[in-house]
């Protein structure tokens, strides 16, 4: 099924980030998948993860400029929306 279009699994943090994020999910299930999303709606990465419920992904390192992103973090049981705020420093 479909979670609510938040962050009500998925902590993340911090937030606004310079770079490195740690996803983590909250109802103890695996995060298998995540893909950032610009503001105007284009797939900018994509992830396939090793099922687990605590990721850390470095934005910079994925090639994304300062500004707002949205990453869809699908886990076992559904799929989560969270936005993200990357900044320059």
């Amino acid at each position: 099924g479909i979670l609510a279009s938040s962050n009500e699994g998925i902590s993340i943090h911090p937030n606004p980030t310079n770079g490195m994020v740690t996803l983590e999910s909250s109802l103890q299930t695996d995060i298998v998948q995540l893909s950032v999303f610009d503001l105007h709606g284009r797939e900018v990465a994509k992830r396939i993860e090793p099922n687990s419920p605590k990721i850390i992904i470095n934005l910079q390192e994925m090639g994304m400029e300062p500004g707002v992103y949205i990453i869809h973090v699908e886990t076992a049981i559904g799929m989560n929306v969270v936005r993200i705020i990357l900044s320059n420093n």
